[in-house]
């Protein structure tokens, strides 16, 4: 029995030191190691096979779920007309027998309407658009940088504008256009209800200063464009001439009393003396005057009257 325990003992310190005692080759040991390497194999191969398979059949659907095809591009006429249009001459999957009919359509931007009897993206303004379609079947087709241009360039006018005078009926305008095809219709309306035609032509005359509307209308195409403008009323120009005020007086030299003749708009008369002081100041009422000038002493005296506007004019005075 010691024995026994003793070689059980052995065995079982045989198997957990695996790494330094080998198994005997054909022992159950071997054969269950040997075993257990196959099964690890053969998982991962398994394994790898499947995620091999399925990235297959993933990528393989998704090539062929690819819509193409032709589009064509139809002009505004106008830049500012909404009358392009998108359309799609063909539609297929890449890989054949996929992108099946019925499709679904989507425009970006969201503007004007999709038309399924001519397959077109209708009433578009200028611009660059982007189409998404979708098959039956789930195939998309993304077809960017679809352009809408114009048929005619956008109208336009400059103007040349006289004034009309002051409260007279002189004013006129006239438009010089371009753009569009070149061909065009005016119509010219003014104050007060503006819904009276006042030309027909690209200038309109003999009209008071105020506000005026023209309508430009191509006649080659649905183009049009509308202007208003002003005409203004010329400034009224006075031209005032300044007659110089004059004085008399007399006796000069005087003695004792000065008399003299001024202007009717005088307001007042200063003598002013050699160093600028005034030695004598009154108020003038009539233009007939007289001063006393006896208190004065002998020398030169400068007499400033002053008018109503305030501009001044003066004589020299000798007293003697």
């Amino acid at each position: 029995m010691k024995n026994l325990i003793l070689s059980q003992t052995e065995n079982y310190s045989s198997v957990m030191s695996c790494q330094q005692v080998l198994p005997t080759p054909g022992s159950f040991l071997s054969r269950h190691v040997h075993h257990s390497r196959y099964h690890l194999i053969d998982n991962v191969f398994k394994f790898i096979l499947t995620m091999a398979i399925l990235f297959f059949f993933v990528t393989k659907g998704k090539t062929q779920c690819v819509l193409d095809g032709d589009w064509q591009s139809i002009d505004a006429t106008c830049p500012t007309s909404s009358d392009g249009a998108i359309c799609c001459d063909t539609l297929y999957g890449v890989v054949p027998g996929t992108g099946l009919p019925p499709y679904a359509y989507s425009i970006s931007p969201a503007v004007g309407n999709y038309n399924a009897t001519t397959n077109c993206f209708e009433n578009l303004p200028v611009g660059t658009y982007t189409v998404t379609t979708t098959s039956s079947d789930g195939c998309i087709g993304v077809f960017t940088n679809l352009v809408v241009m114009s048929t005619y360039a956008e109208i336009s006018a400059t103007f040349n504008i006289t004034p009309a005078s002051c409260g007279a009926s002189d004013g006129s305008i006239c438009a010089t256009v371009t753009g569009g095809s070149g061909s065009f219709s005016y119509n010219w309306t003014g104050p007060p209800a503006y819904n009276t035609t006042l030309s027909t032509t690209n200038c309109l005359s003999g009209v008071p200063a105020g506000i005026y509307q023209l309508f430009i209308d191509d006649l080659n195409s649905i183009c049009s464009r509308q202007y208003s403008r002003t005409i203004s009323e010329a400034a009224l120009t006075v031209t005032a001439t300044a007659t110089a005020a004059t004085c008399q007086l007399w006796p000069n030299p005087c003695h004792n009393v000065l008399k003299g003749i001024i202007p009717t708009d005088a307001v007042a008369v200063r003598f002013i003396d050699q160093t600028g002081r005034v030695v004598i100041e009154e108020k003038v009422f009539y233009p007939n005057q007289q001063w006393d000038v006896s208190g004065l002493e002998c020398g030169v005296y400068v007499v400033e009257v002053e008018l109503a506007d305030k501009r001044r004019t003066s004589a020299k005075l000798i007293r003697q």
